[in-house]
């Protein structure tokens, strides 16, 4: 909308002030002249968009996580403790060359 106030020389201006790229200014303005406006409780991205949860792309990776996080408590409560770091469980899961159940 900004870009549109301002005029010839409204997209740089903008690029410039907030380091946003050139076509995402243009898919934006693209949105606001095809009426694609953002409306309270609507999504802000596209369904189905970003990265897919590893757990998903890799569906052993949790099982690995639990014998190296090694968890305390009842396995049957949602709530379980581990007295391992999230770094030392990351490093462990990232060391192994593939993901997979032994």
């Amino acid at each position: 909308m900004e870009a549109l106030r301002i005029g010839y020389g409204g997209i740089n201006q903008i690029m410039t002030a907030s380091g946003a790229d050139f076509k995402t200014i243009q898919t934006g303005i693209a949105e606001i002249h095809a009426g694609d406006l953002y409306h309270p409780g609507d999504r802000i991205r596209k369904e189905g968009g970003g990265r897919k949860t590893l757990s998903v792309t890799q569906p052993a990776v949790m099982g690995i996580i639990e014998r190296i996080a090694d968890p305390k408590g009842n396995p049957m409560h949602p709530i379980r403790w581990t007295s391992r770091s999230m770094e030392h469980i990351a490093r462990a899961v990232s060391k192994r060359d593939t993901i997979s159940a032994p």
